[in-house]
């Protein structure tokens, strides 16, 4: 991690601190219970096991350091909401993934090799997922974000687990159809709500508009109806936490 990011990352603590969120300075690191996947876990505040909670899982862009800051930066936004945030240390946000970037074994990238960075990320998300409804009270369907190359998983997910998703927002995001392989009949994809968030000012723009309408075109195929995009002005290639927040809190119960 470079010591630009170190900074900016204590900065956020500090901030998280100021906040009066000490207990959840940092999230915690943890490995799921089937699958080597490992992840960020924060917990909101007033959590506790007498209630489920909403489950956010945080898709990070190319991965440089990157998952510890971005999971900080969505527990900024969280505020007081109730989500569960999960950031995995996924591999399909990079074409070439570099194993000096992340802090799985070789036999986790021996096994990699034979089934591919989509099945590992799809296989070690849902693992998450049942790890974090088992152990802290989280949902039964969760929420996903993904930024940038963090779309690849995200589309991934909405194409083939659409019946395990409460909703998903995707900011500047990209598609390539990067491990989507049969998509997904359930009759949760027709109005599983899917939003995606775009800077106008984005440097990747043209690029982002060419895979959205590919996307877009293969949801509106496959009978995906409650999707839609905003053009934020202004705005550059951004994970828009604060937005992503303010959207998937529309979709909890009153």
């Amino acid at each position: 991690m470079s010591k630009s990011r170190k900074i900016i990352i204590g900065a956020l603590v500090v901030t998280l601190t100021v906040g009066g969120v000490v207990w959840q300075q940092l999230p915690l690191h943890r490995t799921a219970a089937t699958h080597p996947m490992q992840y960020y876990l924060a917990l909101p505040q007033g959590w506790t096991p007498s209630k489920s909670w909403p489950i956010l899982v945080v898709v990070d862009g190319a991965n440089h350091g990157h998952f510890l800051f971005n999971c900080l930066r969505f527990m900024l936004a969280r505020r007081s909401l109730p989500f569960i945030i999960v950031a995995p240390f996924v591999l399909t946000n990079t074409g070439h993934p570099n194993p000096s970037e992340y802090p799985y074994a070789q036999a986790v990238w021996d096994d990699v090799a034979k089934t591919g960075a989509p099945r590992f990320d799809e296989q070690g998300v849902l693992a998450i997922i049942d790890d974090v409804q088992r152990s802290y009270h989280g949902q039964r369907k969760f929420f996903i974000t993904g930024w940038s190359a963090g779309g690849h998983l995200t589309w991934l997910m909405i194409f083939e687990h659409p019946e395990r998703l409460a909703g998903a927002v995707l900011a500047g995001a990209n598609y390539a159809g990067r491990g989507v392989g049969v998509i997904s009949d359930a009759p949760q994809r027709q109005q599983l709500p899917i939003k995606a968030l775009q800077g106008d000012r984005d440097p990747l723009l043209a690029a982002l508009d060419e895979q959205w309408a590919r996307a877009k075109q293969l949801a509106d195929q496959h009978g995906y109806q409650n999707i839609s995009r905003d053009m934020i002005a202004g705005a550059g290639h951004d994970p828009f936490p604060s937005r992503v927040f303010a959207e998937l809190a529309t979709l909890l119960p009153p």
